[in-house]
């Protein structure tokens, strides 16, 4: 689904903005990701406002941009679940700084791209 210097562009960063809604309240706030196998893995808290909003409409947005103007959208479905169930992507959230204390009331949200758009990624 991406390019290899959109795929260059995501792996290059861990910071997206997450747009969620419930109703006709939308919902955005900056998060970390790993990009492993084509999905977005985005570590939170169970009872966090993006989480309800997703059990509720599983259809989001994310964007990852840099200070030159470059940047992709891509818009998926996300679901949730246990983090215990990605240990293989553990080590990749610690090596970049997260304490994912255990793991034990963490959760994931998984994306799974469904359509995409980038501009100026001069990478």
């Amino acid at each position: 689904m991406f390019t290899s210097k959109e795929k260059k562009f995501i792996q290059s960063r861990d910071i997206c903005r997450l747009a969620t809604c419930s109703g006709n309240k939308p919902h955005c706030v900056p998060v970390g990701y790993v990009f492993s196998d084509g999905s977005f893995y985005i570590p939170t808290a169970k009872k966090t406002k993006k989480v309800k909003d997703i059990e509720k409409n599983p259809e989001v947005c994310i964007v990852i941009d840099d200070d030159k103007a470059a940047g992709i959208m891509i818009k998926g479905k996300a679901e949730i679940t246990d983090a215990g169930k990605a240990s293989p992507l553990r080590k990749s959230m610690e090596n970049l700084g997260w304490t994912i204390g255990g793991f034990k009331n963490t959760f994931l949200i998984v994306i799974k791209p469904k359509k995409k758009v980038s501009w100026k990624l001069d990478i």
